[in-house]
């Protein structure tokens, strides 16, 4: 301890004869000093870096419809070591898609596409300037080569460390470890995983509720959209359950009931000429499975008619969708 208080007041010390002195070796030496009392404070605190360049492994990226970037596939590097990236923009996920994506033009996969080339052509030394970013990294000593199609595995038992980006592309803080003992345990570091990304996800949207007022949405669009999906005649009863959708101009809502079912969300939106895709934002009450829908659901409006599209709907159900998806009836609120 008595050791640790010299090394910051020998810091302190250099800074102040930084100011006064104009040499560049004299500052030089001052930085250094600093440099080495921060990182004697980490040492203190427990908290561990990285400087290695993760980034430089990162390829492949595939964004979805509500602005969060993760790996297409599994990633190795050249020397097997294994990689999953996660990049949501600092502005929040949904916000900042919204603005990238207005003026582009075409199907929602060549948007996709062209914001996707956009985050690959920003300098990595840049990209933690406007993008949190996280890397679960396993080392090359937990994978093994096997071949051409599928160069490399990760071998069991492993340990996957979680990184988030400080600056540049060599200075990570290191969040998390997950071990895994056996091949039992892989579907749990998996789990690990997608609860980190959707609660990233989540922290992230929520910014645009926190500093947007109303939603961007047309108050054409505002009503309380209901359909009835049944699955029939179940142990002697009718079943099956209630949607409803409600839109108003600083809330959207989703929530079902009935056999089986039960779950209410908040949701945030993108509107799209004739169409609105429906993110979940928050998770309220019942089954929290919306959370790991994106989108959770898209509304469509065509000739004065509506229709609905979501994972919620599973093909168990006897109601049949139309081409656009499965009818659904709007009143006013």
């Amino acid at each position: 301890m008595k050791r640790l208080i010299l090394i910051i007041a020998g810091g302190l010390i250099a800074l102040n004869s930084c100011r006064e002195k104009t040499g560049k070796q004299n500052c030089g030496q001052a930085n250094e000093n600093a440099a080495l009392v921060a990182e004697k404070k980490d040492l203190v605190a427990g908290n561990q870096y990285s400087k290695k360049d993760y980034l430089a492994a990162l390829e492949d990226i595939c964004v979805e419809d509500n602005g969060v970037f993760k790996n297409c596939d599994e990633l190795f590097g050249q020397d097997g070591s294994a990689y999953f990236f996660l990049i949501i923009p600092k502005a929040g996920a949904q916000t900042w898609y919204e603005a990238a994506s207005k003026d582009l033009k075409g199907p929602t996969y060549e948007r996709n596409d062209s914001l996707k080339a956009k985050i690959q052509n920003i300098d990595k030394d840049k990209l933690s300037k406007d993008f949190d970013v996280w890397v679960f990294y396993t080392d090359k000593k937990y994978t093994k080569h096997v071949g051409m199609d599928a160069a490399y595995n990760i071998i069991n038992p492993h340990t996957t460390e979680l990184y988030y980006l400080r600056s540049g592309k060599n200075n990570w803080k290191k969040l998390e470890t997950f071990n895994v003992n056996n091949d039992n345990e892989v579907q749990k570091e998996i789990q690990w995983r997608d609860d980190f990304i959707n609660k990233a996800t989540q922290q992230s949207n929520q910014k645009r509720k926190n500093d947007a007022a109303p939603l961007a949405v047309s108050a054409a669009w505002n009503g309380k959209y209901s359909a009835y999906f049944s699955y029939g005649d179940i142990a002697g009863q009718n079943a099956g359950w209630a949607l409803d959708i409600n839109i108003t101009s600083s809330k959207i809502t989703a929530s079902g009931e009935g056999y089986q079912m039960a779950f209410s969300d908040e949701l945030s939106v993108i509107e799209r000429a004739s169409e609105l895709v429906l993110t979940h934002s928050k998770h309220i009450s019942g089954y929290p499975s919306g959370q790991k829908m994106n989108p959770e659901f898209i509304l469509i409006k065509d000739d004065g008619k509506f229709y609905i599209k979501s994972r919620w709907i599973s093909e168990d159900v006897i109601t049949k969708p139309a081409a656009l998806g499965y009818p659904i009836d709007k009143a006013d609120l």
